[in-house]
């Protein structure tokens, strides 16, 4: 039997792609190429096998933002925070206050209000979780959710198993 080791299977697959790249006449910049690597940068987020955590850049970004003087700038903020929102825990409830500052009858506070909003957002994505990549399950013998990423297992139909997550998505928003 053929055991091939991880890195023989990777060197297998990165020398197929960079065949198919050099017969479609694609190019590569291979300065822009990261192989072997446990984490990978990926549009402002850092991709690896334990899951997905925000760039170090992006938090540095935030953390060194002035503080707001006007709506242009507070509109700037939050636009960068918003990207962000997944990794902050009650994002909406502690953006609400700023929010309502971008209306234009709505009176611009005091430098210290601001500031304190703005502390709790920068210290909340300061101290981000990494987020798990998710496991992608349809149903199983004891669950199901209202996910449908894949086509029905093992005794569902694919009709059965989208009716049973979408009276398990309609249950869930009644009871909420």
């Amino acid at each position: 039997m053929d055991e091939k080791t991880d890195v023989e299977v990777y060197r297998n697959h990165v020398r197929k792609v960079l065949t198919l790249v050099r017969e479609h006449k694609l190019l590569a910049d291979l300065k822009k190429c990261i192989f072997s690597a446990s984490e990978i940068p990926l549009l402002g987020y850092i991709v690896g096998k334990n899951g997905v955590r925000p760039d170090p850049g992006k938090i540095k970004a935030i953390d060194d933002w002035p503080v707001p003087v006007d709506v242009k700038g507070l509109r700037m903020f939050l636009g960068l925070v918003t990207y962000l929102h997944k990794y902050s825990c009650n994002y909406a409830e502690m953006t609400v206050n700023l929010s309502r500052l971008l209306k234009q009858h709505e009176r611009w506070p005091k430098s210290a209000e601001c500031q304190h909003y703005l502390e709790g957002i920068r210290k909340n994505l300061i101290q981000s979780p990494v987020l798990a990549i998710a496991d992608q399950v349809d149903h199983s013998m004891w669950f199901v959710t209202p996910v449908i990423v894949r086509s029905a297992a093992r005794y569902y139909s694919t009709t059965q198993t989208a009716l049973s997550a979408s009276l398990l998505s309609i249950a869930s928003a009644a009871s909420s």
